[in-house]
This record gives C-alpha cells, sequence and structure tokens, in this order.
C-alpha cells in the first residue's frame, strides 16, 4: 500500500510507480508548467518527464521529484500528485474524487 495525496491505494510491490498510480484509476499525474494541462504517462521509458512525482518516504523526509515510470513501488511510499482533484482521477467510493 503507498499513499497518494494522503489516500491509501493499494500497489504491487516492485512494479513502477506509474503502472500503481494508473491502475489505480489516475491518468493525470501533473500539470503542464506553462498551460496547467493535466500530464500523465507517455514514454514509459523515463525520456519524456510526463509523469514527475514528489515521493517521499516518510512525514519527515524532504519530497523528491522522480520519474514515476522508474520509481519502483516499495512500503510506506507517499505520492504528492500535482493536478486538480476531480480531472484525471479515480472516483472515490461516494463519487467525490479521491
Amino acid at each position: 500500500t503507498i499513499q497518494v495525496n494522503g489516500r491509501a491505494v493499494a500497489a504491487e510491490r516492485e512494479s513502477s510507480l506509474s503502472a500503481a498510480l494508473w491502475n489505480a484509476g489516475w491518468r493525470a499525474f501533473s500539470a503542464h508548467p506553462v498551460t496547467g494541462r493535466p500530464q500523465g504517462p507517455l514514454c514509459g521509458m523515463g525520456v519524456c518527464q510526463e509523469c514527475l512525482v514528489l515521493v517521499t518516504e516518510t512525514p519527515e523526509t524532504r519530497p523528491r521529484l522522480v520519474r514515476s515510470c522508474l520509481e519502483p513501488v516499495r512500503a510506506g511510499l507517499r505520492v504528492l500528485l500535482d493536478v486538480p482533484e476531480a480531472p484525471g482521477g479515480p472516483a472515490a467510493e461516494d463519487g467525490a474524487a479521491p
């Protein structure tokens, strides 16, 4: 299990973070720095950097920017997606965004 924007998300250990986010329903991981449009994984091999996310191991550690397609899932990983919650994210049980 990993934390995504404070929400627990089931993820297979050692799969890529990008795959875990995609399987959980997220399609947008960040916003374009100029246009603000949602961005998600594109190349899947770390070249395009469309899948950049902030991760931290514990609440006390400083977040670092990683290419989610190259970052393996591990226990305790905390992910911060820089996108509005409603578009591009999975719906919560009550129909609201996560």
